[in-house]
């Protein structure tokens, strides 16, 4: 993922050559918008959107998500407890349950800010593990393999079809030419690999939501 705290990644947010950078090259009047990475909030509504599982239900108790074994055991006894409702699981993420001295692990790396201290204002980092999280996490993994299955399902036959029906859902547009080609690649390469059709998709998915597209507005 990109340095957003650099200058010339903030530049090349537009097209070189662009009228705007020839008369407002230091974006003083607002020409553009600086390239901008989602919050672990709003990343997990949009990867739960991607998936086609995000539940739209307002209003209620705060949602108890289900946390990693390891952090579960320094919760202590009897403050662990989990919506027991599945569905309920699947909320957007202003309705997660927020406890200030714990936070859930997805929102925690990507630099939700410390309950116990005033926060004027959010840092945004751009790290290692932030990766790791999204590449290997339980959520993540469940996530993929579910919007593959219903890629599959949807009748898509052709690889040019599926890196398409994946763009559109996790980017919410059609893939570049490059994009296509290294989609069609990559699954040419992973089927072989696999045991199912299904699992080579999954992987797809799951690079795609690793990627700068998918983390960061433009």
């Amino acid at each position: 993922m990109p340095d957003i705290h650099s200058q010339d990644e903030r530049r090349h947010v537009v097209p070189p050559g662009s009228a705007c950078l020839a008369v407002d090259s230091a974006n003083l009047d607002y020409s553009r918008m600086y390239r901008r990475r989602l919050s672990g909030e709003a990343l997990r509504d949009f990867l739960l959107s991607a998936g086609g599982r995000p539940s739209l239900r307002q209003g209620g108790p705060g949602v108890r998500l289900p946390m990693p074994q390891e952090v579960k055991v320094t919760i202590p006894k009897g403050k662990a407890s989990v919506t027991e409702d599945v569905a309920e699981h699947d909320r957007r993420s202003i309705y997660v349950f927020a406890r200030r001295n714990l936070r859930y692990p997805l929102f925690e790396i990507f630099d939700r800010p410390d309950a116990l201290a005033s926060c004027a204002r959010r840092e945004v980092s751009t790290t290692a593990p932030q990766s790791l999280m999204l590449m290997n996490s339980a959520f993540s993994l469940e996530l993929v393999k579910g919007l593959a299955r219903q890629i599959l399902m949807a009748g898509q036959s052709d690889h040019d079809a599926m890196v398409e029906a994946v763009s559109w859902r996790c980017l919410s547009r059609a893939a570049s030419p490059a994009e296509r080609a290294l989609g069609r690649e990559f699954l040419n390469r992973q089927t072989a690999m696999t045991e199912t059709l299904e699992e080579a998709v999954a992987d797809y998915c799951l690079a795609v939501i690793n990627s700068s597209a998918f983390c960061y507005v433009d």
